[in-house]
């Protein structure tokens, strides 16, 4: 229960003595805006955490470059042949860290770094793992300021970039990195046209725009987040990435996500290509991640007259993702105090655990949450989850003696919520149906649940139950009242009164079954024979029939049973063929027998039921 650095111990600068575990690639500049994700490139292999972030020389010498950072680890004793070099002594926490990518940019020393344009500042990275075996990592970051290539002028607008880790076994880390835009892919690498070679996407202006996900490459891109996940289930995780960039003259959200495989694959926009925000103001700061197969996305947006809140929604249709706005209330502290992100998360993002959110781990809903701040001098953090509305209880339907179904309905306001019904006769109910999923959707859920085993003539109470992951919600008392059970009194001169009722029988092979239900108050004891009648002439058997014989007749008992019922419980008693049942049976292939069902009731028995059931068996046909 503490926390311990990790790394190769590598001094500041070389300026102290003392050895510490930077990551940065040179210690003596400037490092931050890191993003880590756990992963691997080796397929059911443990996964470890990789980090990027951004780094520019403290003399203002380099631009801003884009780094990735892979674990060597645990247990690691040395870090000798790792780079960036330091301390062959053991490392801290059992941790090396290996930079990733091919050396293509820097002073003297190259190094490996993810820019497209590396004569511009590369913007707080973002990493996520995607693909098949969670092993394909995705870096997204933005670049800005004016580009000083010599060769060919390229973009000085800020644009959004995203480049995937492919394993090659000879660049820093086995790996180098290929930049994936709307309309072409390169290596991040140093072939292209002296001096520069900054890769095939930083050939010209053309290139570089169709290496980026900007919606427009000639308008400003920003703030890009990615998250790894997919709307159908059957489908490996790709990248989604949200940024803000401007559009009509104001800052608006934009969605992308990975299609097609290899070197086909290109970022497509979705929400048919519009922006998700709407507002006649700047919408910025985007945040995205998934619950289950459910993308979610939030964002600051101006609302006017100075008020900001955070927006969250999320995509439908897997074909076609469409945005749904589900808040729009949560309020903000101003951009121009502070310019922060709400970021946004599940107890269901997709990741090797839980087979990318189609199960979820630990028995998780997955209801999404994000954080925000509010107030000012000082600024408050705040955490908002997402909640249904108020369940409500519905009417009952269907209600016999032993069952009925009961209704409610909910409104899961944009995410997935468990519902189920609580009953019994009394408002400490007790019981309660099996759950269901509804959402995420944004209005109103029909909810219907079938129950049995009531007591007969008895009130019962129920109500419907949300669940998230946070809160547990219930709505009103409702209560129905079950039929009463008939009580049939015995003719007579004692007027003696049965307490056990029988139902229809169904016949299932050899066997009958009929349920009983007892109305005493210490149980009912039946009886049940089987019986069939042989229409005899001169000792030989001319048919079987449960009905009056019309020459001379024998009746032959073909199954009895007896069964003890509790009082106030309904019980199917089943009886069967004896053997010379079965063996009229299969003779005839069809038998008709009469079912009588008896209750022992002072001392004597009284018939309670008489019915015909009929057993068939299949012909074989002759050849």
């Amino acid at each position: 229960n503490k926390w311990v650095f990790a790394g190769q111990g590598r001094g500041l600068g070389g300026a102290n003595s003392v050895q510490v575990p930077s990551l940065n690639i040179h210690t003596n500049q400037n490092a931050e805006h890191p993003s880590v994700a756990g992963g691997t490139m080796t397929s059911g292999g443990d996964p470890g955490p990789w980090i990027t972030w951004q780094e520019t020389s403290t003399a203002g010498l380099n631009p801003t470059q884009i780094f990735v950072e892979k674990p060597v680890g645990p247990g690691s004793t040395t870090c000798a042949g790792v780079t960036p070099g330091g301390s062959a002594s053991a490392p801290d926490g059992g941790f090396c860290w290996q930079q990733t990518g091919i050396a293509r940019f820097g002073l003297g020393t190259l190094d490996p770094s993810l820019n497209v344009d590396p004569t511009r500042d590369g913007v707080e990275p973002g990493i996520a793992f995607t693909g098949a075996g969670d092993n394909v990592p995705w870096v997204v970051w933005y670049e800005t300021g004016n580009s000083t290539t010599t060769v060919s002028p390229l973009h000085t607008n800020e644009m959004v970039f995203a480049a995937e880790g492919v394993q090659d076994g000879s660049a820093n880390g086995g790996l180098h990195w290929q930049a994936v835009g709307n309309d072409a892919q390169g290596e991040l690498d140093t072939s292209g046209t002296a001096p520069q070679n900054f890769g095939s996407c930083a050939a010209d202006a053309t290139s570089e725009a169709n290496c980026s996900l900007n919606a427009n490459p000639a308008a400003d891109a920003e703030d890009p987040r990615v998250a790894a996940g997919t709307m159908n289930p059957a489908v490996p995780t790709v990248p989604w990435v949200a940024w803000d960039e401007t559009f009509a003259g104001h800052k608006q959200v934009f969605v992308s996500r990975l299609t097609g495989t290899g070197a086909a694959a290109r970022f497509a926009l979705v929400n048919n290509g519009q922006p998700i925000s709407v507002g006649a103001n700047d919408s910025s700061r985007p945040d995205i991640t998934f619950s289950g197969n459910t993308p979610y996305v939030s964002w600051r947006e101006d609302t006017g007259g100075g008020v900001e809140q955070a927006f969250v929604g999320h995509f439908v249709n897997a074909t076609n993702p469409t945005f749904v706005l589900d808040s729009s209330t949560t309020p903000l502290t101003p951009t121009s105090t502070a310019d922060v992100r709400e970021p946004i998360s599940s107890e269901c993002t997709a990741n090797p655990f839980n087979a990318d959110g189609a199960s979820c781990q630990g028995g998780a809903v997955g209801t999404p949450f994000f954080l925000s701040t509010n107030g000012t001098a000082p600024s408050g953090l705040f955490a908002n989850v997402y909640q249904a509305d108020a369940p409500v209880t519905g009417a009952p339907s269907d209600v016999g003696q032993t069952t009925a179904t009961v209704s409610g309905s909910v409104n899961p306001e944009g995410a997935r919520t468990v519902v189920s019904f609580q009953f019994g006769t009394t408002t400490a109910y007790g019981q309660s149906t099996p759950t269901q999923t509804t959402g995420p959707d944004n209005g109103a859920d029909g909810l219907s649940a079938a129950l049995s085993g009531l007591p007969a003539g008895t009130t019962i109470h129920y109500r419907v139950v949300t669940s998230s992951d946070f809160a547990t919600a219930v709505g009103a008392d409702q209560t129905l009242t079950t039929t009463p059970l008939s009580t049939p009194v015995l003719p007579g001169p004692a007027a003696i009164t049965v307490t056990a009722l029988a139902g229809h029988a169904r016949v299932s092979g050899t066997a009958a079954s009929i349920p009983i239900t007892c109305r005493g108050d210490t149980g009912c004891t039946v009886s049940l024979k089987l019986t069939v009648t042989e229409t005899l002439q001169e000792h030989r058997i001319l048919a079987v029939s449960a009905r009056k014989p019309k020459v001379t007749h024998k009746t032959v008992l073909v199954g009895t049973a007896t069964a003890r019922v509790r009082a106030g419980r309904t019980r199917k008693v089943p009886v069967a063929l004896n053997s010379s049942g079965r063996h009229l049976l299969a003779a005839r292939h069809r038998l008709a027998a009469k079912l009588t069902v008896t209750e022992r009731i002072a001392g004597k028995n009284r018939t309670i039921s008489t019915q015909t059931v009929t057993f068939k068996t299949h012909k074989h046909r002759k050849h």
